[in-house]
């Protein structure tokens, strides 16, 4: 993103000046740039001309290391640039500089990274790398002229101009019957831990019991007030920061916790509140809910959390081949909420998606998410739903059943004239009474069922991506919130049948 000059406001739009060159008076804004973030705290150590700055969002510090070796610069960008490796440092610190205020610190860090790596690269390097866009956006700006480098903006012209950070692969999750035993078997750890173990492992018990349905980001979860528990009207109110970095447009980054993340209040069980009440007193002159457990920080951080983690999962579960990652259970209450409905508020959420892509990728193959859950409770020695109340498929059957053509009815009372449940059902062609695709029916023939949980495996994978289709269009403003509604009930309608597909086909085959 090529930086920005001045924003002119007017009355009907907003006039953005990009930086055409960075030149002595475009390095001089860079320097009072850098100035006003180091007033303010943001850059905590290093001056302008330092080759490594330090900066903080309350949250993590990150380090900026400028340095460019003077032999790796002659072998790369220095033969084709038209530029000294004074000359590009300066620039790339400049450049750095003008993403304060526009970048989080996290992107900040990758464009002197990914830049840095571009100037060790030798011609035939150059016409390969990595983030195209980013890479002409800062050739563009520096000083001087060659030959060589309009023949690497060119060819990088010719090229997909993709972001770097949208190119990335998607989080792929584990099998899901992974997290299912890894539900299983933390339940009943918890029960049997004593006073000790649940102080120490709490953050990774609260962890997965409250993202795991809500979906929040690791580090929205670990910034979660100190005081975050309230009572009203006698439930449980949970109080937890949203970030606001993710948001479409050209806001502000400020660097602190208080204007970045907006406080969202959420009612939770009573037993988890409860859990929350009794852990609360410990969290000592920490902000947040959980207090580091390190001397020289306050909070807890992503690094600790996942250590702890992995630490339970090893020590405790001796599970320490298992992957489950802090990162895996916002996709999966994404999952739960479609497959279980949810509010205008869960689809607010879902169109606010910055990578509809991305977020296919976790929801296209739901199928596969019914069937782990199906077989696990199936044969497991519980018939409680996993992940409680968020997806639930019965498994138990009535006694009675209705001989039909093809197989059997398990809604006796149509043979006494009641259609009603009939009704509910039908065919492609119209007619009512469509028995094959009815969640009564239980197919007699072996090959009869295999097509019938084929079709239904299909249908849900497909309402998965119609879904998607449909936050899209509502993200771009093509469609209201109420497609989103109805492609989640047509998602959840057909979870339904072929989860009743398959826990027939179990129970036939236990038979």
């Amino acid at each position: 993103m090529r930086p920005l000059l001045t924003v002119e406001e007017y009355d009907s739009y907003v006039r953005y000046l990009e930086v055409r060159k960075l030149n002595a008076e475009e390095i001089a804004r860079a320097e009072r740039t850098f100035a006003e973030y180091q007033n303010r705290g943001v850059i905590s150590e290093g001056a302008f001309q330092d080759d490594v700055w330090s900066l903080t969002d309350e949250v993590r510090t990150r380090r900026l290391h400028f340095h460019i070796e003077p032999e790796e610069y002659r072998k790369g960008a220095g033969s084709w640039a038209g530029c000294s490796r004074k000359e590009f440092t300066l620039c790339l610190k400049a450049y750095a500089a003008f993403g304060l205020g526009k970048r989080v610190l996290a992107q900040i860090y990758e464009t002197v990274r990914e830049l840095k790596l571009l100037a060790g690269m030798d011609l035939e390097s150059a016409f390969c790398v990595k983030n195209p866009r980013l890479a002409l956006d800062f050739l563009s700006l520096l000083p001087g002229e060659s030959a060589g480098r309009d023949m690497v903006m060119e060819r990088l012209e010719e090229r997909p101009l993709v972001s770097a950070w949208k190119a990335r692969s998607p989080r792929r999750l584990d099998d899901f019957r992974n997290y299912l035993q890894f539900d299983r078997k933390l339940r009943e750890y918890w029960a049997n831990a004593d006073k000790e173990s649940r102080r120490r492992y709490f953050p990774v018990y609260l962890w997965w019991n409250l993202t795991a349905v809500l979906p929040l980001r690791p580090t929205e979860f670990l910034l979660t007030p100190a005081d975050a528990l309230a009572k009203v009207n006698g439930k449980y109110v949970l109080s937890v920061r949203r970030t606001l970095m993710k948001k479409k447009g050209k806001r502000k980054v400020s660097y602190r916790i208080e204007s970045d993340y907006e406080i969202n209040r959420y009612e939770i069980p009573d037993a988890l509140g409860a859990e929350i009440e009794r852990y609360q007193p410990l969290n000592g002159e920490s902000d947040t809910l959980f207090p580091s457990n390190q001397r020289n920080r306050k909070r807890l951080s992503y690094v600790q959390l996942k250590a702890l983690l992995y630490q339970f999962l090893a020590e405790e579960l001796h599970e320490d081949c298992v992957s489950i990652r802090l990162g895996d259970t916002r996709h999966l209450a994404m999952i739960n909420l479609m497959l279980s409905g949810g509010s205008p508020t869960v689809c607010k959420a879902l169109a606010g998606h910055e990578d509809i892509a991305v977020s296919a990728h976790y929801y296209s193959n739901l199928s596969s998410i019914i069937e782990s859950s199906v077989y696990e409770r199936f044969r497991g020695d519980s018939q409680e739903a996993a992940l409680e109340g968020r997806m639930y498929f019965p498994l138990s059957l009535p006694g009675e059943r209705v001989r039909i053509q093809d197989g059997w009815c398990d809604y006796p009372a149509v043979m006494n004239g009641d259609v009603r449940e009939c009704l509910k059902n039908c065919a492609h062609s119209g007619d009512v009474g469509d028995c094959v695709n009815c969640v009564h029916f239980y197919p007699e023939r072996k090959g009869l069922r295999l097509k019938i949980t084929d079709e239904r495996k299909r249908a849900v994978d497909e309402s998965a991506a119609f879904l998607m289709q449909m936050i899209e269009q509502v993200r771009q403003g093509k469609q209201m919130k109420e497609s989103i509604a109805s492609a989640m009930a047509r998602l959840q309608d057909n979870s339904r049948r072929y989860a009743n597909a398959l826990r027939r086909k179990l129970e036939t085959e236990a038979e």
